[in-house]
């Protein structure tokens, strides 16, 4: 059986979850471009954006696949 959510619920639903996904994305982003830009290592980049420890592992592997 389906059970249909309204705009409001799947809005309060998933909108936490995409909005990570976004920051995540633009966070990704922006350690790319600081690399790019100062010609500094992953680690530095995270550095300068003041990436918490428990979020860099997730961010390294990301850039490691690239």
């Amino acid at each position: 059986m389906f059970v249909l959510m309204s705009d409001e619920e799947m809005k309060e639903a998933y909108g936490d979850y995409r909005e990570s996904i976004g920051e995540a994305k633009n966070t990704l982003k922006s350690i790319r471009n600081i690399m790019e830009t100062l010609d500094v290592s992953a680690e530095k980049a995270m550095d300068i954006l003041k990436i918490p420890a428990d979020q860099r592992v997730t961010f390294q592997e990301k850039i490691n696949r690239e």
